[in-house]
């Protein structure tokens, strides 16, 4: 019987989390749209995994057009709020400022429950075992918050690697072309230069 009176705490506690992979191509911006409810806990990660600087335009706005977060030129990052009114949220991600180069987002959005004033009680009232299992929910919430944007890090950072790595493949086969062509350039001429010794 416990264990299912923890379990509907769980359920009960536990949000909306989604993960989308987009690109957004030079000089565009593409939006999302989510529905929120007032007083509900919304945390928002991205990362710019691929194109260009890696940077990108990000603008949060609630349903009245208010904007609740802005940055320019940003790799990834992290923000939470909690909705001050019901409606249309959008998040959008701005590529103006790359003339030619697409960039590719990792985007995750968590929305939580809303909280009423109804749910709050005092503390004679909560009992041990509800504060701690949101206490552990606060804490798992966390985890697999930082474990996703370590992950989203992670992906950004093998794209660079391997984009390095690409680098210095063609630059060593480059190399490799110089030293040959000039090898057989100095065997031609040595050639010639006796060719015309012998001849005198």
């Amino acid at each position: 019987m416990q264990g299912l009176v923890v379990f509907s705490i769980l359920i009960s506690l536990v949000g909306i989390s989604r993960s989308f992979m987009f690109d957004v191509p030079a000089r565009k911006e593409v939006c999302f749209f989510e529905q929120i409810e007032e007083k509900s806990p919304v945390s928002v990660m991205f990362q710019v995994t691929s194109g260009g600087n890696l940077d990108i335009d990000v603008k949060v706005l609630g349903p009245s057009k208010k904007v609740i977060y802005s940055g320019k030129n940003e790799e990834g990052g992290r923000y939470a709020f909690v909705a001050s009114e019901t409606g249309a949220h959008s998040y959008c991600f701005s590529n103006a400022m790359s003339s030619l180069t697409l960039k590719e987002v990792q985007l995750v959005l968590s929305v939580g429950k809303p909280s009423k004033d109804s749910d709050v009680a005092t503390d004679a009232e909560v009992s041990p075992l509800v504060d701690a299992m949101t206490q552990l929910m606060d804490a798992i919430e966390t985890i697999a918050a930082d474990q996703q944007y370590l992950k989203m890090r992670e992906v950004a950072h093998r794209s660079t690697n391997e984009s390095t790595n690409s680098r210095v493949v063609w630059w060593s086969l480059f190399e490799m072309g110089i030293l040959i062509l000039l090898s057989v350039w100095q065997i031609y001429y040595l050639r010639r230069f006796f060719e015309v010794r012998r001849n005198i």
